[in-house]
């Protein structure tokens, strides 16, 4: 996760780098067993630098529509963590 919220710093943003920054976020967090509260603090952190850069360059929403299932599982972990 942390490579990814890096890279969303340093890369330029373009529809390929946003569209792999949310590909990569979604393979890594898709199992809530697999994701610690910090890896899912990471996520969602990541998720809104991937939703600026999409916004900023105008990116489609089918190109970025898989972060919100990013966000439903990072934010259960986080909910879990806190409860």
């Amino acid at each position: 996760m942390q490579n990814i919220l890096t890279l969303t710093s340093q890369e330029e943003p373009s529809i390929e780098a946003v569209t792999s920054w949310v590909s990569s976020l979604s393979q890594l967090s898709h199992k809530t067993e697999e994701l610690s509260p910090e890896g899912a603090d990471t996520a969602l952190t990541a998720a809104v630098a991937a939703m600026t850069a999409a916004v900023a360059i105008g990116a489609t929403p089918d190109a970025v529509s898989s972060i919100l299932s990013v966000v439903d599982t990072a934010s259960s972990v986080s909910r879990g963590a806190s409860a």
